[in-house]
């Protein structure tokens, strides 16, 4: 993990499914953080290419069930395998996270 992703993953990774499930309005705090981060940083033109190359979008459907069913700590969960996984600054990945977030996170 490079130093952006690292500082992105911190925002939200104390949450997770071992997470208490009354730290479900934190998790989704921490993600409007991580929205307004992700916003702020550059995007890397360069992509991670493999055989796994859309693997990203199984992580993206889980995350958006998650947020269809407001459970915020399954969608901490799922980003940061994501980003384990792939650069959240690729823009193939980030413009679509942006987009998942801020239509489930609507202030």
């Amino acid at each position: 993990m490079d130093t952006v992703t690292k500082e992105l993953f911190n925002t939200f990774g104390k949450y997770n499914f071992f997470t208490e499930p009354e730290l479900n309005t934190e998790a989704r705090e921490a993600l409007c953080l991580f929205l307004k981060k992700l916003k702020k940083t550059k995007s890397r033109k360069s992509y991670q290419s493999g055989y796994n190359y859309m693997f990203y979008l199984r992580y993206l459907m889980i995350m958006r069930r998650g947020l269809i069913d407001e459970n915020y700590l399954i969608v901490c969960n799922e980003l940061g395998s994501l980003i384990y996984r792939f650069p959240p600054t690729e823009t193939r990945i980030k413009l679509v996270i942006i987009e998942l977030l801020e239509e489930f996170l609507k202030e």
